[in-house]
């Protein structure tokens, strides 16, 4: 998750407990970073003003300097409500929203553009396949919309990719697809093609672009400064590798560049959380294996665990002016207290079937399931366990 309300920083998501934690940017014109442990009410089901329950795979989107969390899951429930976080006053709320909801999913991009939120792809739970949807949501109006499919190639179901808007226009970048789209048979495909939604327009289009594109990569992180779509991190299970990259997209010259900021990069990772602020970009936590545990390669069919792996509370600023990594020497958050000391390793989850998980009751195209269902038996697809998708 990431959210930049007004001058502040908000962050949690990936297994980060029931805390909310603050970061000022802007103490001491920038050199002086404080973090804030804000309380968080007790989660209850039906209660307007409840937060969101611990979850993970969702997108924190700013609107009108309040941060709007929508999807996700936990190993129990998945999620399609809209909730709502004002920093002014402390308070979450859920959000009454009408329309073409999107199903219950995670592992989804969003994106906002004017006063709408745009949702594309992740894993929906109720058709239990790979999405290529894209989702509008009004914020005026407070219903959703369903917005142009990008059916013209392959490869558009996919998860843990990047949405993004530069100008008037929203691209959408990495991520995670299948052989068998839109059903998971754990032989994963890596695009790394940039694709073009013109709202509009409706119109998608993909841009072969020129220079030194990133390969196909998921759970990269991407933020847009003065115009340009940069992206860092990552991870490809085919290529066995994470990334601690930095690349530039230039709209106007349709252009890739892989940039070289000096200073000490953080550690290669995946899932680290990005936000902007003043022409600078907040780098925070992520994944990565332990080193001297490289990560092996692996062909399409196999399903090698991963070496463990350790996750980061480390804060990390890029200085686009001046091209430059600076590290912040400052308290990071845990959900048990302020510690500076790294986190320990987390073990290899196996790869087991997860125990049965309620669905968020929704009303599906019945005979559509039934279809995906037939596929699935005849190609050998197949439910994904949760330690396949989220490790």
């Amino acid at each position: 998750m990431k959210g930049r309300c007004d001058k502040k920083a908000h962050l949690t998501g990936y297994k980060a407990g029931d805390k909310l934690w603050v970061t000022d940017p802007t103490a001491a014109a920038g050199e002086t970073l404080q973090w804030t442990k804000q309380p968080v009410p007790e989660y209850r089901a039906d209660h307007p003003s409840s937060p969101p329950f611990l979850r993970y795979g969702h997108t924190a989107t700013e609107y009108a300097g309040a941060a709007y969390i929508f999807g996700g899951r936990n190993e129990a429930s998945v999620c399609n409500r809209l909730y709502r976080y004002d920093p002014y006053v402390d308070k979450w709320s859920r959000i009454a929203h009408g329309g073409m909801i999107p199903n219950a999913r995670d592992g989804h991009a969003a994106t906002r553009h004017g006063h709408c939120l745009y949702v594309h792809g992740g894993y929906d739970n109720d058709m239990e396949e790979f999405s290529r949807d894209l989702f509008r949501y009004d914020f005026r109006e407070g219903v959703w919309h369903a917005c142009a499919l990008c059916d013209r190639w392959e490869g558009m179901h996919r998860d843990f990719h990047a949405l993004s808007t530069v100008g008037d226009k929203l691209y959408l970048f990495g991520g995670k697809s299948d052989e068998l789209e839109p059903y998971y048979s754990n032989r994963p495909v890596y695009d790394n093609h940039l694709y073009v939604y013109d709202p509009a327009a409706e119109r998608w289009d993909r841009r072969e672009a020129k220079g030194e594109a990133p390969g196909g990569r998921r759970s990269h992180s991407a933020f847009v400064i003065d115009g340009k779509l940069y992206t860092f991190g990552g991870l490809n299970c085919l290529a066995g590798e994470h990334y601690n990259t930095v690349h530039r997209y230039d709209p106007a010259a349709n252009r890739w560049r892989l940039l070289r900021p000096h200073g000490r990069p953080p550690p290669v990772r995946r899932r680290a959380v990005a936000c902007v602020h003043n022409g600078k970009a907040y780098i925070f936590g992520g994944t990565s294996p332990l080193i001297g545990s490289p990560m092996p390669a692996k062909s399409p069919a196999e399903e090698e665990d991963e070496p463990p792996l350790v996750d980061h509370s480390d804060l990390h600023v890029l200085e686009i002016l001046h091209m430059a990594w600076a590290a912040c020497g400052l308290p990071v958050p845990r959900h048990d207290g302020l510690e500076t000391r790294p986190l320990l390793p987390r073990p290899t989850v196996g790869r087991r079937r997860p125990p049965a998980r309620p669905k968020v009751r929704r009303e599906v195209d019945h005979l559509r399931r039934s279809q995906s269902i037939f596929v699935r038996q005849r190609y050998g697809a197949q439910r994904p366990p949760l330690s396949d998708r989220h490790q």
